[in-house]
């Protein structure tokens, strides 16, 4: 059984950890509150919170548990995240597609009966073209310079969603995994995905 003095701070250390890369340490927290998920649903819901993290980032979870462990996060955003729903569960899946994961339909229609608020796409679409052409016609040192400039002032957040799935994707075609699996983790992390 898990310690009821410390079920509450699970939560918040296992997403502590898996944002900055710490898998490992994460997973005892995560085991607390799948312990504490048996007294009380309310520890189920936070770990389906945290499933887009440890994705990202523990390598321990099984490919065939993906959608499930989807769903599970989709519904939370859906019953915790009001009217940044729509934004937050379209950005971890255009993310997760970035990556190379193929997103069933019935995940986009759950985005789209999502309560939302608009939200405008940041960097310009111009830069995100020249981007991808940068990238297929295998200059690499263009095509980087346009991913750093395409995002202009701002930090690369779900507000600028358009921009940072192709950044992800760029980096990708360019051999770049490692950074583009980082800069999804640090957009989750930082989002609230």
């Amino acid at each position: 059984t898990s310690a009821p003095e410390i079920n509450w701070f699970a939560g918040e250390a296992a997403r502590a950890l898996y944002a900055v890369d710490r898998p490992l340490p994460a997973r005892s927290w995560m085991e607390i509150l799948r312990l504490a998920a048996a007294q009380n649903e309310e520890y189920k819901t936070i770990s389906d919170g945290l499933w887009f993290l440890r994705n990202l980032t523990d390598s321990t979870i099984a490919e065939d548990d993906f959608n499930t462990g989807l769903t599970g996060w989709l519904t939370y955003h859906k019953s915790k995240s009001g009217a940044r729903a729509q934004s937050r569960m379209a950005a971890g899946l255009l993310l997760l597609e970035a990556l190379g994961h193929e997103i069933p339909d019935d995940a986009w229609w759950q985005v789209l009966e999502a309560p939302r608020t608009p939200v405008e796409s940041g960097g310009a679409t111009v830069f995100r073209i020249a981007m991808s052409r940068a990238t297929d016609a295998g200059r690499i040192g263009e095509a980087i310079l346009l991913l750093l400039l395409s995002f202009g002032e701002a930090a690369p957040a779900i507000d600028n969603i358009d921009t940072v799935s192709t950044a992800v994707r760029v980096l990708r075609q360019l051999g770049l995994e490692t950074e583009a699996k980082k800069l999804v983790l640090e957009v989750a992390a930082t989002g609230g995905l």
